[in-house]
């Protein structure tokens, strides 16, 4: 990963003492919802690596930030806008966090849940995304792969063509694809669900400049000489300028808040 030094230093001290803090409300039984929203964005902003780094994640995954998170999504009497927010905090901790990601996928009741969520027509856009995004964040580390596909592939498959579709909920389906191809034993699989088709549409149709780049990426490293991605005059000299910015550590395309790493690109 592009992000943070190979040492790690330790999280500030008033950092560890708010992180814990706010684990121990997300950990009680007895915080009201806002209390429970509050404290899981506070966890957010800590854990952002752009602005502390990775110590603040590892000290939330080392005092059970993800468990805690993970026990108030399964439990039946939390709003939408709770857990939406519990899980944009998890999905925050796992962040280019390989630990945090093994965390998330041994969680199989969490994913489940967010599979239940996601493929629901009823839930709103927002809920669904972020369903979608968690086990996203978590594909971070190939660790999680076969897990990821067993529980998604196949709702992904069915949710990427259907045109009435938020595209927030297409880009999240788009990039989930894209971290499951960095990585070749989710190859045989991935061609075998017919995603391919989708990307290449995807990738076809330029409708979206995020769109169009993931697309790329995940066909390039499916199925390597794509012919879509011979065609393209313009992928080569986007890729260039996509690892300029991934060196400058800025998101591309500019303004979008999507980051890639140096090693995957």
């Amino acid at each position: 990963s592009t992000w943070g030094p190979s040492y790690v230093p330790e999280p500030m001290t008033s950092h560890l003492q708010e992180l814990s803090k706010n684990v121990e409300i997300l950990a009680s039984p007895t915080s009201r919802h806002q209390q429970i929203e509050r404290a899981a964005r506070r966890i957010c902003t800590l854990c952002s690596v752009m602005n502390f780094g990775h110590p603040n994640q590892d000290a939330a995954v080392k005092i059970g930030a993800i468990q805690a998170c993970a026990q108030i999504v399964k439990r039946r009497d939390i709003s939408d806008l709770t857990i939406v927010q519990v899980m944009s905090c998890i999905r925050q901790i796992c962040f280019a966090n390989s630990l945090a990601c093994r965390i998330v996928s041994d969680e199989t009741e969490l994913l489940e849940i967010c599979y239940e969520i996601a493929k629901n027509p009823h839930s709103s856009v927002q809920l669904r995304y972020e369903a979608f995004d968690l086990p996203c964040a978590a594909a971070f580390s190939f660790a999680t792969h076969q897990r990821v596909m067993d529980v998604f592939l196949d709702l992904v498959v069915q949710t990427m063509p259907e045109t009435n579709q938020d595209k927030c909920l297409v880009q999240v389906c788009v990039t989930l694809l894209n971290n499951l191809a960095y990585n070749t034993a989710s190859h045989e699989k991935l061609l075998k669900s017919g995603v391919v088709d989708i990307l290449e549409t995807i990738f076809r149709s330029r409708d979206d400049q995020v769109f169009y780049f993931d697309a790329a990426i995940a066909l390039a490293n499916i199925v390597p000489f794509h012919r879509a991605l011979d065609e393209d005059t313009q992928l080569l000299s986007l890729m260039i300028v996509a690892l300029n910015r991934t060196f400058e550590r800025l998101d591309y395309p500019p303004n979008s808040g999507w980051f890639y790493t140096l090693h995957k690109l």
